[in-house]
């Protein structure tokens, strides 16, 4: 359940603002159901340019890796992408992490490129959304108490006892993502592995 503390109206707009820009677009052309490649011709240097301005607007930091490409390290390439195509397992994990993805095209037989072509704006807003309640779970190592973002630097810091924290890794967002899926699947291997929630942090 989405955190009704988080404005999803305000975080979509922002995101479209930043989509536009980087492809030197009127926000007026690009809404939440605009394919980032096949609709608005992003290509990877634009992507870059986007993750970079998400991650400052936001505070958070994008996960280096698609959600395919880390299905893929922790549950075995051969257990997403099988003929060439997502496996079934592959297309109920993406229903389960990204439900906003149109679900007519979660079909036998979409390739792993046809996948990331039909990637929309709203799942940007949604990745945006889901790293801002993960970081906003955190709590501080030494205290106890809640984070907020530092106002002298791009970290968070304890509203209590005063210590600093990188920001959560996006890889861990997606990761516990990940893990809950394949747990609510049944995923007959074995879990993936965990990447430690905690940061270096310092007093």
């Amino acid at each position: 359940m989405q955190d009704p503390a988080i404005d999803h109206a305000a975080i979509s707009r922002q995101v479209i603002e930043i989509v536009a820009r980087a492809l030197d677009r009127s926000p007026e052309d690009v809404h939440p159901s605009s394919k980032i490649w096949s609709n608005l011709g992003a290509e990877s240097l634009d992507m870059l340019d986007i993750a970079f301005s998400l991650e400052s607007a936001f505070g958070i930091r994008l996960p280096h890796t698609d959600l395919l490409g880390r299905a893929s390290d922790y549950f075995g390439e051969e257990n997403i992408v099988q003929g060439g195509a997502l496996s079934e397992f592959a297309l109920e994990l993406i229903r389960r992490v990204m439900p906003e993805f149109e679900q007519k095209q979660l079909r036998a037989g979409l390739t792993p490129m046809d996948f990331r072509r039909a990637i929309t704006v709203e799942s940007l807003v949604q990745v945006v959304i889901r790293l801002l309640e993960f970081k906003s779970q955190l709590v501080c190592p030494a205290c106890s108490a809640r984070f907020s973002d530092s106002k002298t630097a791009p970290e968070l810091e304890c509203v209590a006892c005063g210590l600093t924290q990188a920001y959560p890794s996006g890889e861990q967002a997606l990761v516990a993502g990940l893990a809950t899926a394949a747990r609510q699947i049944g995923f007959p291997g074995p879990p993936p592995n965990t990447i430690a929630t905690s940061a270096d942090s310092r007093p």
